[in-house]
């Protein structure tokens, strides 16, 4: 005969966490779900931008390329620029797809 398991409960679990450790688990349980709300925000920008006619995946490069190169801020303005410049000479051609990577020379 298999014995008898004491199945555990959210509640009895709970109660059987020690104070400090309650406040531990319920600030991160908070910043997980605040993280989860970030990211969808995140998410809805991005398909904003896509609605917009901006690509994707070339926001998501030169996100990439702006953490990499903070210290050098001209940098970044002179990359943004070239996007643009590129983005609207592709806007006649139709709706190419094109990355970060084939700005850069």
């Amino acid at each position: 005969m298999p014995e008898a398991r004491q199945v555990k409960t959210a509640s009895s679990a709970h109660q059987r966490v020690p104070k400090g450790l309650q406040n531990y688990l319920e600030r991160i349980e908070r910043m997980e779900k605040e993280k989860l709300e970030l990211n969808e925000g995140i998410e809805a920008v991005f398909q904003e931008a896509k609605n917009n006619g901006f690509n994707g995946k070339t926001i998501k490069e030169l996100l990439e390329l702006r953490k990499r190169s903070h210290e050098v801020p001209e940098a970044n303005k002179t990359m943004f620029d070239d996007y643009l410049h590129y983005r609207t000479l592709f806007a006649g051609i139709g709706k190419k797809e094109f990355a970060a990577s084939d700005l850069l020379f």
